[in-house]
């Protein structure tokens, strides 16, 4: 946007004898200028008239604009007006569509008798005032549809709206009304919380009634739900350590159950072992071995390399070698008592239940040990 006055051009241009306006070319010839003229003639008239014009000029997209001088019609641009000195705000405005425009807007100061040319810089195109105005309605609409279906916070937007007037006309007594149903919405929540024990609702009642809001006043309410807070909160912190400890307890009771459980199957591998130790118990293990051994020999016919025949063998066992025999008799037959003391060790072992080797302190577990009270029982 330009302002530029246009007193210039009355002597820009040269009047001949004939009366009308020429301009001067590069080479010197005299031109005639409608345009020129026709400013020159508007010029002089509101010059006679004590008034002063505006040009108002713009692009070729913008040919056609709305043009308004003082809130008055002037007429489309490009368009020349008359106005008076002082102060004057031109405004023009395109419509690009159903629901957006292009606009410019200036404030400028007019002399008395002066000419002046105003170039319109239209904006990008922005929503019109009537589209606008529509949107608001419909905004304003939905927005008292949830207010009216109990939405406390579309009730606080209701209000605002109403001191606003977007999309409604403006109404301070429906704005209160608005604001006194959600605030008498919240209260009645905030009481049905606290009603049903939630301690943060106990103490904004008390405020309410301490101070008023949503609630007439009322000292006596306000300390009888204070107290209930205060109560309420001691019975859930007590409610909460006991939560606390009967989880310490549960985690205990099945650590015990895991290390029960360990126990009861070491016994169970115990009693197995021992069952098979009195499968193998034999008085004359060794002399068995060494027949064993023997047989094997014969009945598979082998022999390490070196060994002399078989049939030596046999000799050598049955008539050369009466002493390694005798030798291997008198072993076991040294070793009975021990073996026998061991056998009756593992036949009381496996009369006990295996149960009993799950609870160590238990008088059978310890005499199944041999173990004095209070010593560990080792498994055999």
């Amino acid at each position: 946007m330009t302002e530029e006055p246009l007193a210039a051009p009355i002597n820009a241009g040269r009047v001949t004898g004939d009366g009308f306006p020429k301009t001067v070319s590069k080479g010197g010839e005299l031109r005639f200028s409608p345009g020129l003229a026709l400013f020159m003639v508007l010029t002089m008239s509101f010059s006679a008239h004590a008034g002063s014009v505006v040009r108002i000029v713009c692009e070729d997209e913008d040919l056609g604009s709305e043009v308004f001088i003082n809130d008055r019609f002037a007429g489309e641009c490009p368009v020349d007006a008359q106005v008076a000195a002082g102060t004057a705000v031109i405004r023009a405005r395109k419509r690009v569509s159903q629901e957006y425009e292009k606009v410019f807007e200036k404030r400028m100061r007019i002399g008395e008798g002066t000419a002046q040319r105003v170039e319109l810089v239209m904006s990008e195109p922005r929503m019109t005032a009537e589209a606008k105005a529509v949107k608001e309605t419909a905004a304003a609409a939905a927005i008292l549809k949830q207010a009216e279906a109990g939405d406390v916070a579309a009730m606080g937007k209701a209000a605002e709206l109403y001191d606003s007037g977007r999309g409604v006309a403006k109404d301070p007594v429906a704005a209160s009304m608005w604001r006194f149903k959600a605030e008498k919405t919240r209260m009645r929540a905030e009481l049905s919380a606290a009603e049903a024990g939630d301690v943060k609702a106990m103490n904004g009642m008390a405020d309410r009634y301490e101070q008023g809001v949503g609630v007439d006043k009322d000292p006596v309410l306000a300390g009888a739900w204070r107290q209930r807070a205060v109560l309420k909160q001691k019975q859930d912190e007590e409610a909460r350590r006991q939560a606390q400890a009967r989880a310490v307890e549960a985690k205990r009771q099945a650590a015990a159950r895991a290390e029960a459980e360990e126990r009861e199957r070491a016994a169970r591998e115990a009693a197995e072992s021992n069952r098979r130790k009195l499968e193998e118990f034999s008085f004359f293990r060794t002399t068995k071995d060494f027949f064993k051994g023997v047989n094997e020999k014969v009945i598979q016919n082998k022999t390490a390399p070196g060994d002399p025949p078989l049939a030596s063998n046999l000799t050598t066992l049955t008539l050369g070698g009466p002493g390694a025999t005798v030798l291997v008799l008198f072993s076991d037959t040294v070793g009975a008592p021990s073996a026998t003391t061991e056998l009756i060790k593992l036949k009381r072992e496996a009369a006990l239940r295996a149960a009993a080797w799950a609870k160590p302190d238990s008088m059978i577990a310890k005499a199944a040990g041999g173990q004095k009270a209070g010593q560990p029982l080792s498994a055999p």
